[in-house]
C-alpha cells in the first residue's frame, strides 16, 4: 500500500471590521432569544434587536445553539429563526478561528473546569481586546455568568468584561 496525501486543503485568513461598540454573545442570549416558550424569550430577542451593538458569534456558538434548539428542546422553529437572523445583513458577525490549535483553549478547560464553548469564547474576547487595542475590555453577553467569573481568578491575564443578563449590568473582569 503506498503513502499518498490527499491535496492540501487552505484555510484562508478572514479580517473582520470590528465596532468599538461590539458584544460577543453566549449561547445561553441566543438560545433563550430563539426558543419562544422561554420566559425570558422577549427581553433576550429585543435585546439583540434593538440594543446597539455589533453581535460577534464564535462557530462554536453556532453549533451549540442549533444543538440546544433542535436537538434538545425540538424546536426546528426556532433553529430556522436563529440561521436567519445569523445570515441577516448587519444582525451578526460570524467570527471563525483564526488559528488552528487549541491548546490555551484546553489550558483554561483544566485549569479552571469551565465550559469548552465558555472557554473558546473568553479566549476570543481577550484576543479581539488585545489585538484591537480596545480600551475597555470586549463584553460578553450571558446569562450564566460563572465560568466567567472563574477567569477572573485565572493567573495568566485575560482581558474580558461580562454583560450579565440577569442583573443588566455590565461587569468588569479586566485584571
Amino acid at each position: 500500500m503506498t503513502n499518498s496525501l490527499m491535496p492540501q486543503y487552505e484555510v484562508k485568513a478572514c479580517q473582520f471590521d470590528i465596532s468599538r461598540k461590539a458584544m460577543i454573545v453566549d449561547t445561553n442570549v441566543l438560545v433563550t432569544a430563539f426558543h419562544r416558550d422561554d420566559p425570558q424569550h422577549e427581553y433576550a430577542r429585543y435585546f439583540l434587536d434593538e440594543e446597539p451593538y455589533q453581535w460577534l458569534i464564535a462557530a462554536a456558538v453556532v453549533v451549540e445553539t442549533w444543538g440546544y434548539l433542535v436537538g434538545s428542546r425540538k424546536d426546528w422553529q426556532g433553529g430556522y429563526e436563529f440561521l436567519a437572523w445569523l445570515n441577516t445583513p448587519g444582525k451578526a458577525t460570524l467570527i471563525l478561528p483564526q488559528k488552528g490549535e487549541f491548546m490555551q483553549e484546553q489550558e483554561l478547560m483544566t485549569a479552571l473546569q469551565i465550559d469548552c464553548v465558555d472557554a473558546i469564547i473568553g479566549r476570543l474576547a481577550h484576543e479581539i481586546t488585545i489585538h484591537c487595542s480596545l480600551q475597555d475590555a470586549l463584553p460578553v453577553a450571558t446569562y450564566d455568568t460563572k465560568d466567567y467569573w472563574k477567569l477572573k481568578g485565572y493567573d495568566k491575564g485575560l482581558r474580558i468584561s461580562i454583560y450579565d443578563m440577569k442583573e443588566f449590568v455590565l461587569q468588569d473582569l479586566d485584571f
